[in-house]
């Protein structure tokens, strides 16, 4: 889905795009009251609270990788990974991208959905389970990505697919330039999927 085309994007945008599929307005909460009470934490104790959050316990963020700039990590016993990354809109047109998000050979597919402006594919792949979204994002201009795969025996795993699944929906516009967010705040409503309907992953 991503190539080397991608190796110019600012890393701080991918950065930005792993904080946001964190903070729900609920931690943001909780970051707001635990800050208050017991002081100002280094960005480093951020980092790794915004991981243990994402990712199982145990899940390892992976060296980044030159020629494709994603945020992935991987379980302890490297059979399950989650990837964030960002992947321009100029790069393939958007039906075209849609169909590369969904449709991957020897994958089995349980669950598609999507409208103009995302679209969420999920089943197995072998004895694994795979989930992808992507979101259109930042005024038209790129899109925002995650994908998940484990073994279909994982225990546990849907919660973390549903948070991340829900915060890239909802903060679609976080992590572009001032302008662009600001001008595309309103663009989106009525497009998105009701959150409680979950991401459909095992």
């Amino acid at each position: 889905m991503a190539d080397s085309a991608l190796s110019g994007m600012p890393r701080i945008l991918l950065i930005s795009l792993l904080a946001v599929l964190v903070w729900t307005p609920a931690d943001a909460r909780w970051r707001h009251h635990h800050h208050y009470h017991h002081g100002p934490k280094t960005a480093q104790h951020d980092s790794a609270q915004q991981s243990r959050m994402l990712v199982p316990p145990g899940w390892q963020r992976q060296p980044a990788d030159p020629n494709w700039p994603v945020e992935r990590y991987l379980s302890p016993d490297g059979t399950g990974s989650f990837s964030a990354y960002i992947t321009p809109v100029a790069q393939e047109p958007i039906a075209q991208h849609m169909k590369t998000v969904a449709f991957v050979d020897g994958e089995q597919i349980t669950r598609l959905r999507g409208e103009r402006s995302w679209i969420e594919v999920s089943g197995f792949k072998g004895d694994r389970i795979f989930y992808r979204k992507s979101v259109l994002a930042c005024g038209g201009t790129s899109w925002h990505e995650i994908a998940f795969e484990y073994p279909a025996e994982a225990h546990g795993m849907k919660v973390f697919v549903d948070r991340a699944a829900n915060a890239v929906e909802i903060n679609r516009d976080k992590g572009c330039p001032a302008s662009v967010a600001t001008s595309n705040a309103s663009s989106n409503i009525g497009e998105q999927p009701s959150a409680n309907q979950g991401s459909g992953a095992q």
